[in-house]
């Protein structure tokens, strides 16, 4: 079986093995290996720029940042988020962007129609938008000022326990 072969090379052998094993037109080529496939599943996305996180005891989703994402990124974690089992309309977001790159106001429109456009899904949520500079503070205005007609309600805070109070 694979087991006995793999125990018979020692680790940098089993490494090259499991490495010839990936798909070597994409993943070997990049110089990806079997096990850091296997670590980049393994750690719950944490490599990501953005993870979206649902704690349904608090009926609240979590949104943090870490580095540049863009609408792509966004829009993607949205989905996850709302085919989960205990996501329901309702729930409140909080987006934590301060460890986020700048934000252009072209991804921000197309968040913003996401947003208009499935109102049923966010119907009475309330987001709190978590930044560290003032241009991301204005960014963050901006969006509460293009979702005024949606069925959300957003702030935008400097401290995420502030955030959360007003969740």
């Amino acid at each position: 079986s694979g087991l006995e072969k793999m125990t018979d090379v020692d680790g940098g052998g089993a490494t090259y093995a499991l490495s010839t094993a990936a798909d070597q037109e994409y993943e070997c080529y990049h110089g990806i290996t079997f096990p850091g496939l296997y670590a980049m599943l393994a750690n719950g996305g944490r490599h990501r720029p953005l993870r979206g996180t649902l704690d349904e005891k608090r009926r609240l989703v979590l949104v943090e940042y870490r580095g540049n994402a863009g609408y792509e990124e966004w829009a993607e974690a949205m989905e996850a988020i709302q085919v989960e089992p205990g996501y329901e309309p309702g729930f409140g977001f909080l987006v934590d962007r301060r460890a986020a790159s700048a934000v252009t106001s072209a991804d921000l429109r197309r968040m913003v129609s996401y947003i208009g456009t499935r109102a049923a899904r966010f119907q009475d949520s309330h987001w709190a938008i978590v930044v560290a500079t003032l241009t991301d503070y204005g960014m963050a205005r901006m969006t509460q000022v293009w979702t005024e007609d949606h069925p959300t309600t957003l702030q935008v805070f400097s401290d995420r326990d502030d955030g959360i109070r007003w969740l």
